[in-house]
């Protein structure tokens, strides 16, 4: 069977013998020294021509064209290099034919649609490229083809096809010859195909790169000197590391390829390796962390940082400014994401420290503790449930990590909460009464309502929500730019039993509230459930009602409308925090950043759909 070369060439030849010429025959040399398609010409039948085969037969092939038929097109095969004009038998017939050139080299060129003679040296230099159709096909991706191309932007476009990269750059070749790994595939692919050397020059050309043309050595030298590039100084540098070090010009361009391809996401993967290599772990152990604050070439320095601060706040570290500094730094690092809940909880252990260097205060009253806990005191809760919260999102916390956590729970339950506890139960034991002067009382929630003027109001309860949350959803509401209005911040005190039966209750339209076999009731109705709060709403007042979370979160924009339509106060049961609690306590820190998020989530729909701006957020008990 014909191939795909010759197939081609037939092509060209037929269209050759079927162009006008002025009504006379037309005989075609083909001069094809290495007799590629001998045996296709030689079996194939043209019907727009005669095919002559030439074989050292020159004056027989004489004979037949000048004297034998004098008519037929005639095509004049010779397998064989063209002679020398001088000795050249079938010269004077050739003086008034036409040549074809149907080499390889030709045929791919006319298949590029070029001509010229520059580009022709590329294409005959690096022929074995074209022998893929997939190959010379792919190259239009890269480069427009046409006469007028440069040949270095030819031989670029071909590297790019090669190694399958993004974009025509030579950054992007040698991304991916850097990212092929320890087999280098691709790497053995260009230089199967002769362009090795006009890769290194090129590299040589545009970083500056002067060294082992080795791809697993640039890439060492390129990531190691990237590093020193990040402000980090190693003094005296180990023997081993100098022969990885770039000098001159060539230092930025190495920073400034390692900076472009660490958003790869096959980064981790190199970087990893060539830590591994370069025994990168070992060079940082005993130097100062502050040396590498700003370097995120190697994941490992985050790993060495993140030890390191952990280590010394688990030893009693006082440096918390140093590390707090350092620990912003990495925000601006290609890992912090991958480590974002180390550092987390490290800044919730370091805030954390810092309010228990001062002391509970002694002897005050439980008024002065109430006002003390929401001024002060709530902080230290805050950033306790930070650090646990983030230290249990640590997938297989490192030793320093754990033991920190450790002291984070020794210091929090000895240094404060047992102390507070203590201080504030002996604030009460001095008290006659259930009263604190000055502070609301959550059982007067509803006579409070009443004092504003609202055409509609919502009423978000979230059962178990602490003070300091409260405080973090009141933070996070001011700083919504899409939430315009006035926001404050208030505390009341809960009635006892402090349980959620109760504190629901008194949130409630009541005049008395009483308790009979285990259940709440307020003016004899019973206050268990929603249906049951909201048939107490509504018999103050009829456009009142009381809803669950899941259920208005669940209304489109047109059910909301329709269900406020007759609605002036709606108490919204939130049931997150406490309901975790209840399965498991510990779960609770984890919830509580989830019901931060829901609350202001809900508060957006419903201000953006309903326009109602009216909004109070309050715990049960």
């Amino acid at each position: 069977m014909a191939n795909i070369d010759y197939q081609e060439a037939k092509r060209e030849i037929v269209k050759i013998f079927q162009a006008e010429n002025g009504g006379g025959r037309k005989i075609v040399f083909w001069y094809d020294a290495p007799a590629n398609f001998k045996d296709d010409v030689t079996s194939d039948n043209f019907d727009v021509c005669r095919v002559l085969l030439c074989s050292h037969n020159e004056f027989a092939i004489k004979k037949i064209v000048e004297q034998e038929d004098t008519d037929s097109n005639i095509l004049i095969y010779i397998p064989y290099e063209k002679p020398s004009d001088a000795e050249n038998w079938l010269l004077d017939i050739l003086m008034y034919s036409e040549e074809y050139y149907a080499d390889t080299v030709a045929l791919t060129m006319r298949h590029l649609g070029i001509s010229n003679s520059d580009l022709r040296k590329i294409v005959e230099r690096h022929i074995k490229f074209f022998d893929s159709a997939q190959r010379t096909k792919k190259l239009s991706s890269y480069v427009i083809i046409n006469d007028d191309l440069k040949g270095s932007d030819l031989l670029l476009a071909m590297m790019c096809v090669i190694v399958k990269a993004e974009t025509r750059s030579l950054e992007s070749v040698l991304a991916e010859l850097i990212f092929d790994g320890n087999e280098q595939t691709k790497y053995k692919e260009l230089r199967r195909l002769g362009f090795e050397d006009f890769l290194w020059e090129e590299i040589s050309n545009e970083y500056n790169y002067e060294g082992d043309q080795k791809i697993e050595i640039l890439a060492k030298r390129f990531l190691f000197t990237a590093m020193l590039e990040q402000n980090v100084e190693i003094d005296p540098m180990p023997s081993f590391y100098k022969q990885y070090v770039i000098d001159g010009q060539g230092r930025v361009d190495a920073r400034f390829f390692v900076n472009n391809i660490k958003q790869d996401s096959r980064y981790k993967v190199l970087q990893f390796n060539i830590g591994a290599d370069l025994k990168i772990e070992g060079l940082l152990v005993g130097r100062d962390v502050s040396l590498f604050e700003e370097s995120d070439i190697f994941e490992a320095i985050d790993f060495y940082i993140i030890k390191q601060a952990a280590d010394s706040l688990r030893n009693g570290g006082l440096d918390y400014e140093r590390f707090e500094r350092i620990i912003n730094s990495r925000a601006n690092s290609i890992w912090y994401q991958e480590h974002e809940s180390e550092y987390a909880f490290l800044m919730a252990a370091i805030c954390l420290f810092k309010l228990l260097e001062t002391n509970v205060e002694n002897g005050l009253t439980a008024v002065d503790y109430i006002k003390k806990y929401t001024s002060d005191y709530f902080k230290i809760d805050k950033n306790y449930r930070h650090a646990v919260y983030n230290y249990n999102l640590i997938h297989n916390p490192i030793e320093e990590i754990e033991a920190l956590m450790e002291r984070v729970e020794f210091l929090y339950g000895e240094k404060y909460l047992g102390t507070l506890g203590r201080e504030y139960s002996t604030a009460l034991s001095q008290q006659e009464k259930w009263e604190f002067f000055g502070v609301q009382n959550s059982s007067n929630f509803y006579q409070m309502l009443q004092k504003f003027q609202f055409k509609k109001l919502f009423v978000i309860i979230s059962d178990g929500l602490r003070y300091e949350i409260g405080q973090e959803i009141y933070e996070e509401i001011k700083s919504e730019a899409g939430l315009r209005g006035n926001v404050s911040l208030d505390y009341a005190i809960s009635p006892l039993p402090s349980e959620t039966r109760f504190g629901m209750a008194a949130l409630l339209p009541h005049n008395d509230i009483t308790y009979t076999d285990g259940n709440v009731l307020i003016d004899g109705q019973t206050t268990n459930g929603i249906p049951a709060r909201n048939k107490i709403l509504q018999s103050k007042n009829s456009s009142y009602a009381a809803i669950d979370y899941q259920e208005i979160c669940g209304f489109s924009r047109d059910e909301l409308r329709s269900y406020m339509a007759d609605k002036s106060l709606v108490y919204i049961y939130h049931n997150v925090i406490d309901n975790a609690g209840e399965h498991n306590e510990r779960r609770v820190f984890d919830v509580a950043q989830n019901a931060i998020s829901e609350i202001v989530a809900l508060i957006k729909k419903l201000y953006n759909n309903l326009q109602i701006s009216n909004f109070f957020i309050t715990a049960d008990h």
